[in-house]
């Protein structure tokens, strides 16, 4: 991969990690599994309001349900409570963290409201916390690319948009509607 011997920065993951949805539950989580794994590296947290976590995986749950030709009949409330998807094991994620942050030299928690109130504000945050480079316009210019907006009219431009690295499609869904 020619980009990755050019790039001196940080080595970046995004992971949800160890989270799953097949059968884990909240007793399933522990400061070993969660936090352990990242011990000595630098953390940003991104949380965001739990209701609003909740709501979110229930309509790409049951959309994913649905696209694959399955029944769901699964009510808002009963996703809430389930032990796999619910707001249980959401909460204790957040408060084995919550617990652990201090046990890190570096970290942030990234409010996903903040991140969407002042987008350029938060990726010049986390910049600064990773002492790279800040180049505001940069900056500006790469949000500017990456909103939903931008994002929602390449997609609508029926343009077979590719990744570089894989050769996959970028908008992987050929139904607009």
């Amino acid at each position: 991969m020619d980009w990755f011997q050019k790039y001196d920065g940080p080595l970046i993951a995004f992971t949800h990690d160890p989270l799953t949805w097949e059968n884990q539950t909240a007793d399933d989580l522990s400061r070993e599994n969660v936090v352990n794994p990242y011990l000595g590296k630098a953390v940003i947290l991104l949380v965001r309001h739990p209701l609003d976590v909740i709501v979110s995986s229930y309509m790409q749950t049951s959309t994913l349900q649905q696209i694959d030709g399955k029944e769901y009949d699964v009510t808002l409330e009963q996703f809430t409570n389930d032990s796999v998807y619910g707001l249980d094991k959401l909460f204790r994620f957040y408060q084995i963290w919550a617990d652990s942050l201090q046990h890190f030299d570096t970290s942030y928690i990234l409010k996903y409201e903040s991140l969407r109130h002042d987008t350029p504000g938060e990726l010049i945050k986390i910049l600064h916390m990773l002492k790279m480079p800040v180049v505001p316009e940069f900056v500006h210019t790469a949000v500017d690319f990456a909103s939903f907006n931008n994002m929602r009219q390449m997609e609508e431009s029926h343009k077979p948009l590719k990744y570089k690295s894989s050769g996959y499609r970028i908008f992987g869904v050929t139904d607009h509607s």
